[in-house]
């Protein structure tokens, strides 16, 4: 039981350490293989460097024959840290000079330091004068200060890949116990109830999603407890009426007992009338809060996933492509430029490599756009989400446009003013967002067939966009709610009703309004207002003056 309460905290952590798991034994190979080569690299060219000055250091002596000074020379040269040995020899073998452990020492250098087997890097360089080769300088280096460090930096590594790993775990810990903190107090308090504790509420602390549930659900608790009261004063009123009207009662007992038969059968009723609307309550309470989401954000993943579907054939095309060229590259399997060129064609690499950004680009504004989602998700009861700039509206009219279009309304003939209006003060998210939400409303108001105009005006300092639609517009019944967070004409599972609400709160946090214009026929007309940026810049001067 325990498991399965904490069971969304307990995949945080799993996900979150495995990511990271992931991600930083691919760090710690990446730097270990780094460390490795670049030491190596030093001590290629530490070894040959030192070789090459031992050349000409020792050329006059080698065409000299001065043996001593070789001898002194080898000596000098034997005090470079990591030198194991060093020796000159003719060209036809004979050692001239030689430093101890040099005895025994392959000839045959290394070319590099994957190929040491005895833990000795050898090199050498050749001595000449005039284009003849009189002797060569061969010098040995000691490879063991790489793995040296090469095991050192292996244990920090582990070190601190624990330690990551030990605040990953922590980190994910507390954020799974901060998700289900609020959705644990909302099922005990739904317990609560149905065991009879009408007085139990949700302690709310917040403004995210679930605290706006736990309104909800402290609201229904409040009106189902005062429906009992009432029902508790009605039993209370009849039992007084029936305590000083005993004589009367005894006189017309069949009709009270009939009469009471009655009340209990209502009373029956309405008990289970309630339980039924406290179980409805709950499911339509999580209901529109899962559907709200869920229509906010499957637009972006629906194309994001089809991106990553088609990002994923691509990536199958680079990988074949890759491992051709890594056979012709090794020597495995030799390529001819006819065969490349074919493989390049059927893959079509010009159109993938111009594709594959724009994928790329498309995916990352999807994601940007479920990201900028759940943070007004977060923001909806504030209707703060955005901070006000000099915004474009004709911009912002047609990214709503295109993502009316992207939602799949392409059937709903939108036209827009060709009047190109002037900047305000606002959000550009913020307005999108808005124009969004009243542009869906009424391309659901007017089915396929209809047809939307979007036009603009100035008054009062302020810039007016009006959506209008050919549907049949809103019934005067429902005027006064259309507004309201949750409500809706649709049918159960069609709409959230927060789409307007929502509108209406960003436009307000940005000292806008969005209202109907009721005064207008044949179909609906919104008016969504911001001041105008002119207008701001204006009253900011006088103020300054």
């Amino acid at each position: 039981m325990q498991f399965v309460r904490n069971s969304i905290r307990v995949k945080t952590i799993l996900g979150v350490a495995l990511i990271e798991a992931v991600l930083l034994i691919g760090l710690v190979v990446m730097m270990l293989g780094y460390i490795k080569d670049s030491n190596s690299t030093a001590l290629e060219t530490r070894a040959e460097t030192t070789a090459r000055l031992f050349a000409t250091t020792a050329k006059d002596a080698v065409l000299g024959y001065d043996l001593a000074t070789l001898y002194a020379f080898v000596n000098e040269v034997m005090t470079n840290q990591g030198l194991v040995y060093a020796r000159v020899v003719t060209a036809d073998g004979q050692v001239l000079a030689a430093s101890g452990g040099a005895e025994g020492v392959n000839p045959v250098t290394d070319s590099a330091i994957e190929e040491v087997t005895d833990g000795v890097y050898d090199t050498r360089a050749k001595v000449s004068e005039g284009g003849q080769v009189f002797a060569w300088v061969e010098v040995g280096f000691s490879t063991d200060s790489i793995d040296l460090i090469v095991d050192k930096a292996k244990r920090w590594s582990i070190t601190i890949v624990a330690l990551e790993m030990a605040l990953v775990a922590l980190f994910s810990f507390m954020l799974g116990r901060f998700l289900t903190h609020k959705l644990s107090a909302l099922r005990d308090a739904a317990e609560a109830i149905g065991e009879g504790d009408l007085g139990r509420r949700v302690e709310v602390q917040g403004e995210d999603e679930i605290d706006t549930v736990g309104h909800a659900f402290n609201q229904m608790t409040r009106a189902l407890e005062s429906s009992h009261l009432q029902m508790n004063q009605l039993t209370v009123e009849l039992r007084e009426l029936n305590e000083t009207l005993e004589d009367k009662v005894r006189l017309r007992t069949y009709e009270l007992q009939k009469l009471n038969r009655e009340l209990e059968s209502a009373i029956n009723q309405i008990q289970s009338a309630q339980s039924q609307l406290l179980e409805s309550e709950k499911r339509a309470t999580i209901g529109v809060l899962t559907a709200g989401v869920a229509h906010e954000i499957n637009n972006p993943l629906a194309f994001v996933i089809s991106n990553l579907g088609t990002l994923k054939d691509y990536q199958q095309d680079i990988y074949r492509l890759t491992a051709r060229l890594l056979d012709a590259v090794s020597g495995t399997s030799p390529m001819q430029p006819d065969e490349l060129n074919q493989l390049l064609e059927e893959i079509d690499y010009e159109f993938l490599k111009d594709d594959l950004d724009e994928l790329l680009a498309d995916t990352q504004n999807g994601l940007n756009r479920v990201k900028v989602i759940v943070e007004k998700m977060t923001a909806l009861q504030q209707g703060s989400a955005h901070s006000a700039s000099v915004v474009s509206p004709a911009a912002a009219v047609s990214e709503a446009v295109s993502r009316l279009r992207d939602a799949g309304f392409d059937e709903s003939k939108v036209d827009v003013s060709s009047l190109l209006p002037a900047e305000v003060l606002g959000s550009h998210e913020g307005l999108v967002e808005a124009l969004y939400a009243v542009l869906t409303n009424a391309a659901q108001a007017c089915g396929s067939n209809g047809e939307i105009s979007i036009g603009f005006e100035e008054a009062d300092s302020a810039l007016r966009i009006l959506v209008t639609d050919s549907g049949t517009g809103v019934a005067e019944e429902y005027r006064e709610r259309i507004f309201d967070p949750f409500f809706t004409t649709r049918e159960v599972g069609g709409g959230t009703g927060l789409g307007l609400y929502r509108a209406r709160m960003l436009l307000e946090a940005l000292d806008g309004e969005l209202f109907l214009d009721e005064e207008h026929e044949g179909g609906a007309k919104f008016v969504l207002s911001l001041p105008l940026a002119s207008a701001s810049a204006t009253q900011t001067e006088g103020g300054d003056a």
